[in-house]
């Protein structure tokens, strides 16, 4: 799988990730957070970027904690109590 991945630009590396229901964005390899920059993310779909900033509730450290922090400025941020209609 993370072969496959390798292959794929990083924009569908993260539509990957968004939509893995079985592991948590740390399982995949830092060179898909790291190389996400805030073009990346803004091209994703809102539904790809919401489930991102779900996975990555909590405190991330490293390459996940920054990308966290750009996704955030791209989506805004995410409360269990807000209502979304994407």
């Amino acid at each position: 799988m993370i072969q496959e991945l390798n292959g794929m630009s990083i924009r569908d590396q993260l539509v990957q990730i968004a939509e893995d229901d079985t592991n948590a964005p740390t399982y995949y390899p830092t060179k898909c957070a790291d190389s996400a920059d805030l073009s990346v993310i803004e091209s994703l779909k809102p539904e790809t970027q919401l489930a991102l900033a779900m996975k990555l509730k909590g405190k991330h450290r490293g390459p996940w904690g920054a990308f966290k922090k750009r996704l955030l400025l791209v989506c805004g941020p995410i409360s269990d109590k807000q209502p979304w209609n994407i």
